[in-house]
């Protein structure tokens, strides 16, 4: 007992000095990992107004470029447009895509009337722009196309 307790007060010393510096370093490389994402602007066109009511949900999304499977969504109401957002591994639908696992993304935006995520013909939406993870570029999406 009187070997064991001492060489345990110097084992943990030094592994808390040790492990200390290399426990903060990947926590701040990981904080800044997560936080790489998209910045947007989403805007209604103003000769689309008059097609939408205040609640129609408003789909903001991120997925690889060529892609269909969406690594970040975010879902807003009319009302909120003109918006800024950002879009990021807090926006991920699935742990196992995030948007910072990307360098590069196309960003759209889509009015759904029927409040569901897929695409319907009568729904509004901007065009798809790409954009790079992890730029300081806010990106414009201004929604003036009509679903067909």
């Amino acid at each position: 007992e009187e070997f064991l307790g001492p060489a345990l007060a110097s084992a943990r010393e030094k592994l808390g000095e040790n492990s200390a510096p290399n426990l903060t370093q990947p926590q701040s490389q990981s904080a800044a990992v997560a936080s790489a994402g998209v910045k947007l602007r989403v805007a209604l066109a103003a000769n689309y107004a008059k097609n939408v009511a205040a609640d129609d949900v408003v789909f903001v999304l991120a997925r690889p470029v060529g892609g269909r499977m969406p690594v970040g969504v975010k879902r807003l109401q009319v009302k909120e447009l003109p918006a800024e957002l950002k879009l990021d591994d807090s926006s991920s639908l699935m742990p196992s895509r995030k948007i910072s696992q990307l360098s590069e993304v196309e960003v759209l935006a889509r009015i759904s009337h029927s409040g569901q995520a897929k695409a319907m013909p009568g729904d509004l939406m901007s065009a798809a722009v790409p954009a790079k993870v992890g730029s300081d570029k806010t990106i414009e999406l201004l929604i003036n196309q009509q679903v067909q």
